[in-house]
């Protein structure tokens, strides 16, 4: 991409398109993920101020989307944990935020709110948050442990996967203090919904 620099704003001057993303352009879901990836890094990056290790993120997740053989919503889920850890928002999975209290392998409460999994004993306080199986714990602490090629390995029921995402995206929307649009893009596709004109 090459930009020229204007008074106010810059001007796309010229743009190449490397790669093949044929994958990614060519299935409607695969390109809502793509959006919310574009949509997050927009909304964290200050312009020239380059961060080689979320470009990096960036490129790897996009390669992971445009792979047919791998699951969308999954690399999705990885890449905003990580860009949680990489922003120093990534939730608390040991100890309860509120109280301290380390954390047993059993249920517990997600809120955002408060930047973790709450004890039983603080989760029946919390008004936000929303209930988390203990897979869906265990499957938070691998992806925050960044053990990827694990992550990689597991097959994720889409129960699961509404848990990790509805987690994750919570944790993401309240540090960011916005709503991600490209998040009700997702659901309506999910939901089998149109979008509004």
């Amino acid at each position: 991409m090459m930009l020229a620099k204007g008074k106010n704003l810059d001007v796309v001057a010229q743009v190449e398109r490397r790669g093949d993303a044929r994958y990614i352009s060519g299935d409607l879901r695969r390109t809502a993920y793509a959006c919310l990836v574009a949509e997050i890094v927009d909304k964290v990056m200050e312009d020239r101020h380059p961060v080689d290790e979320i470009f990096e993120l960036v490129v790897l997740t996009l390669q992971r989307l445009n792979d047919v053989k791998r699951v969308p919503r999954a690399d999705a889920a990885w890449f905003v944990m990580r860009m949680l850890d990489v922003l120093g928002y990534a939730p608390q999975l040991q100890d309860c935020p509120d109280c301290g209290t380390p954390l047993s392998k059993a249920a517990g409460w997600f809120s955002p709110l408060l930047g973790g999994v709450l004890c039983p004993r603080c989760g029946a306080h919390d008004q936000g948050g929303s209930p988390l199986s203990v897979n869906g714990l265990k499957v938070l602490r691998l992806m925050a442990a960044g053990q990827a090629e694990l992550y990689d390995r597991l097959r994720l029921s889409d129960q699961l996967l509404d848990e990790v995402e509805h987690a994750l995206d919570g944790q993401l929307e309240y540090h960011l203090d916005r709503h991600l649009k490209s998040l009700d893009f997702i659901r309506s596709i999910r939901d089998g919904h149109r979008t509004p004109a």
